[in-house]
């Protein structure tokens, strides 16, 4: 699974350390697969899928730094440096230095402190210094004995707030003005709902409170079933409410759940700072309350009958989640491990830990005997992390495909899955396909078929991608496009995400039509497993707070012919 350059077009700016939006980064020696831009793409990750860090490896150096240049001058009197180790050549260096151009030469910055105190692996270390201006500055790795260092990110704080304007009257740098802050605390510009929770089971008529300092116009919609004024088939986004919030922000819209359909479905919260009918706005939001209706119409529920795509083929398997999930960490005495099957005890990816089903922690509930909900969420403090990567959030993952090498698999198949994914920032939903003898068989090359790859930041796009992984040659493509669906999102209707293989192409579609086609290779050409995960991360920063840390993906069934 990777991320494509058309998503991050539309990240850019995004940044956790946005006082370094805009530096360019440089290194003295650069591993070519663990390029330097990484430290400054406001992505901390300590995993090996997404591969996001700087390493020193292979560098002849004892010592090796990261330069920051701003451009200008800039004020800084703290750093941030989030060490990456992998275990293995790769290891927190045995010493971290902040020096700073002082115009003719690199000069140490005046008393630096760091926390912790000695560097450790996997975790942030601030360092802070006399305030010192300066264009440029740069960390310095002493690499440790027989290792090289690496880093995730470096972000550099503290920087002057520049000149007082004393005709601004919401100056923040004035000491003599009152902070700014939005009414009730809630972020300016932006929905927060407060009732009901995120992923609430609702039922008759639901009042939805919410937030919405600086907004004016707030619009309340909801995929809804066919009816005499919208008859066709998939249904309409039915815009159902609206209302103008007060003076604090504060707003409430009733929400009729019996006239929607039943099950999982998604309220979205749009607003504007003008006023309704002016299309003059400044700013604008979109706010995607999950929530399970208990009541309302029964529609598209079950099984359909076969799709065009599938003539001529049988159902080799089929999970409409009527029942008890049977699942496992490796899959032994289930249908489904929950964790990645490539190694004895399951492996993992992403910035959220794959709970176990029998853990503390499991993210899979079956809702209303149809549904399957996998939910991400931030974990408990004290959560340890299996892999050591210091994730602070949990997800899901099932494999059809046991760390065994048995399990539900088919050559020259169609695999399809229907499912309701989340929004959020960082989510990172998919229905993927791999080959299964690189496990049954420790076949070296691995075919990697992602029928769907779904980003929250961005639900109105999607991405199909296909890797040959050590392949002859190694192979990988993405196909990603902002304009994927006939009707609604990702996050605010349901979808069918679906593949076929043939021994000539392989073939991507979105509810029954074709996005996406390329040549079938050899590895493909072999018994395939399917998976389906809500992780998070993807490359893109994890920022689920709006959503009170807490989203959810909906499966409905799932679905091979062969």
């Amino acid at each position: 699974m990777i991320v494509s350059a058309f998503l991050m077009t539309l990240m850019s700016g995004v940044s956790v350390s946005a006082y370094d939006t805009g530096a360019t980064v440089s290194a003295s020696y650069t591993f070519y697969m663990d390029q330097v831009t990484h430290v400054n793409d406001g992505v901390v990750s300590y995993t090996n899928d997404p591969r996001n860090r700087w390493t020193a490896y292979e560098s002849p150096n004892a010592s090796d730094w990261i330069e920051t240049d701003f451009g200008v001058a800039v004020t800084k009197s703290s750093a941030d440096i989030y060490v990456y180790d992998d275990g293995g050549g790769v290891r927190a260096p045995s010493a971290l230095n902040v020096q700073y151009w002082n115009g003719s030469a690199w000069a140490p910055v005046a008393s630096p402190s760091m926390t912790p105190a000695v560097p450790a692996a996997n975790q942030k270390h601030t360092i802070t210094f006399t305030s010192v201006s300066a264009s440029k500055f740069r960390v310095l790795f002493t690499h440790a004995p027989g290792a090289k260092s690496g880093a995730t990110e470096i972000a550099y704080g503290s920087e002057s707030a520049g000149p007082i304007d004393p005709t601004d009257p919401t100056d923040p740098t004035d000491p003599t003005e009152p902070p700014v802050t939005p009414p009730g605390g809630y972020p300016m510009y932006q929905v927060s709902v407060v009732s009901p929770s995120y992923g609430a089971s609702v039922n008759g008529d639901v009042t939805i409170k919410f937030y919405a300092p600086g907004m004016q116009n707030v619009w309340a919609r909801a995929w809804k079933q066919p009816d005499a004024a919208n008859p066709g088939t998939n249904g309409y986004d039915s815009w159902f409410a609206r209302v103008t919030p007060d003076a604090n922000g504060y707003g409430e819209i009733v929400f009729p759940a019996n006239q929607f359909p039943h099950g999982p479905t998604t309220v979205i919260l749009s607003a504007w700072d003008s006023a309704e009918g002016n299309p003059s706005f400044t700013h604008s939001d979109n706010c995607y309350l999950q929530l399970f209706n208990e009541g309302g119409v029964v529609w598209k529920r079950g099984l359909p009958s076969a799709p065009p795509q599938a003539a001529g083929m049988s159902v080799l398997y089929a999970d409409d989640f009527t029942g008890p999930l049977s699942a496992s960490r490796t899959g032994a005495g289930a249908t489904y491990a929950t964790a990645k099957p490539d190694a004895p005890n399951g492996t993992e990816f992403g910035e959220a830990i794959f709970a176990d089903i029998n853990g503390p922690h499991q993210p899979f509930t079956i809702l209303g005997d149809n549904y399957l909900r996998i939910r991400a969420k931030k974990a408990p403090a004290g959560t340890v992390d299996p892999m050591g990567w210091n994730r602070t959030f949990t997800g899901g993952l099932l494999s059809s495909l046991r760390t065994d090498g048995t399990g539900i698999a088919a050559t020259y198949g169609y695999f399809e899955a229907r499912m309701l994914m989340p929004a959020g920032k960082g989510a990172w939903p998919a229905f993927w396909l791999m080959s299964q003898n690189s496990i049954s068989e420790g076949v070296h090359s691995t075919a990697e078929i992602d029928t769907v790859e779904g980003y929250g930041h961005n639900p109105q796009g999607v991405c199909q991608a296909v890797h040959w992984w050590e392949g002859s040659p190694e192979m990988h493509e993405t196909n990603c496009s902002s304009s994927n669906f006939a009707f609604g999102d990702s996050a605010s209707t349901w979808h069918i995400y679906g593949t076929k293989i043939t021994p000539t192409d392989t073939i991507y579609y979105i509810d029954n039509v074709e996005v996406w086609r390329h040549a079938t290779f050899e590895q493909a050409k072999t018994p395939m497993y399917f998976m389906v995960n809500l992780a998070l991360g993807g490359g893109w920063p994890v920022d689920l707070e709006r959503y009170g840390n807490q989203i959810d993906l909906y499966v409905d069934y799932i679905r091979v012919f062969q």
